[in-house]
């Protein structure tokens, strides 16, 4: 019977050279990236929706009607410190994303395993 420590060592290193390959590449576009905002190339901006509310109209008779708020959109600029901070931050959360998808695939795996032990105790010979 096998036991989890002993997975298919195809499927694991498959899994393995795929993931490995996406941190690699993700981490060369963060190094990219850094050197575009370290160099001023580029800069990090943060986009958000904003509420705008306005103070509305008059009617002819003098009353005060409140007009609809509006959605706008904002960007704004982040220096060059805090834009490398930001990218530092979007590249840890992405990493820790590449680990979690990693245990998970080597989880389905170990499950695989155990649902054939499974069938096996089942049936005996």
């Amino acid at each position: 019977m096998l036991q989890a420590t002993q997975l298919n060592p195809t499927a694991i290193a498959a899994i393995d050279t795929q993931l490995s390959e996406e941190r690699t590449a993700e981490k060369q576009e963060a190094y990219r990236l850094r050197c575009c905002i370290a160099t001023g190339t580029y800069e990090v901006r943060l986009h958000a929706n904003r509420v705008v509310c306005s103070t509305g109209t008059t009617t002819a008779a003098g009353a005060s009607m409140p007009s609809p708020a509006g959605l706008t959109m904002q960007a704004l600029a982040l220096d060059g410190e805090t834009g490398l901070a930001v990218l530092d931050l979007r590249s840890s959360v992405r990493d820790d994303a590449a680990k979690l998808q990693y245990l998970q695939a080597y989880a389905r795996q170990c499950a695989g395993i155990e649902a054939q032990n499974q069938q096996v105790d089942m049936h005996p010979r």
